[in-house]
């Protein structure tokens, strides 16, 4: 039986492809030693469908406001005493939404937990397991630390190192793994499909919920498409 391992960066309040990814993978890593970019999805999240999506997040402290590219994940502090805020911003956008009460309490809950946290990685991944709970998802998690050298080699060393023997990418991941490494190592590689989920439900999580209910958005992350 085919065992499928799957890796990503914790972002915040990812959006439902992330968790579609983690549901057809038996075992799935986050990054901890990767350098920080401002230009991913670690400290934001789409809250918001418009010509320019609307971006929904935490802010980053002074100090690593203009060097956080220097900084790895892990080092990175954010803006404490951000729930009111963001919770402020969510019903501003979403209040009107059909499933909002649904999750607007789930969300103060989670955002409550993390609130006094300055930690982006702790912040990530305290939300990523009330998340997974939430949804009911029983992928296995373990962190993946990276020499960020060779991305090939690092998977690979990964998939061995958890006993896997197959390697679901994000779609991007065709144009630069080196499939012919896998191969030689018996690792078979998948691509994940999210240009559908992509355009049609870019947000965060809680905002799809908000929108198309709990069991769209079950079915969504279970999807084949």
């Amino acid at each position: 039986m085919q065992k499928v391992y799957s890796s990503h960066q914790l972002s915040f309040l990812p959006w439902v492809g992330f968790f579609h990814k983690m549901y057809h993978s038996d075992i799935f890593s986050y990054a901890v030693d990767c350098q920080f970019t401002s230009r991913t999805w670690i400290h934001n999240s789409f809250i918001g469908q418009s010509d320019k999506k609307i971006k929904w997040g935490l802010q980053l402290n002074e100090n690593f406001k203009h060097h956080a590219h220097t900084f790895k994940i892990k080092d990175i502090k954010v803006k404490p005493l951000f729930a009111e805020r963001l919770l402020k911003e969510f019903e501003a956008f979403h209040g009107g939404d059909r499933y909002f009460k649904d999750i607007f309490l789930v969300l103060t809950d989670w955002l409550s937990m993390v609130d006094k946290m300055d930690s982006l990685w702790l912040i990530n991944f305290v939300l990523l397991q009330k998340m997974t709970a939430f949804l009911g998802l029983e992928t296995e998690i373990v962190p993946a630390f990276r020499s960020e050298v060779d991305a090939t080699q690092d998977i690979i060393c990964d998939v061995k190192k958890v006993g896997a023997d197959t390697y679901l990418s994000g779609p991007h991941g065709k144009y630069y793994l080196n499939e012919a490494l896998f191969q030689q190592e018996g690792i078979g590689v998948l691509y994940q499909k999210t240009d559908y989920l992509y355009q049609n439900y870019p947000l965060t999580l809680p905002a799809t919920i908000a929108q198309i209910g709990m069991k769209k958005t079950i079915d969504l992350i279970c999807s084949e498409y």
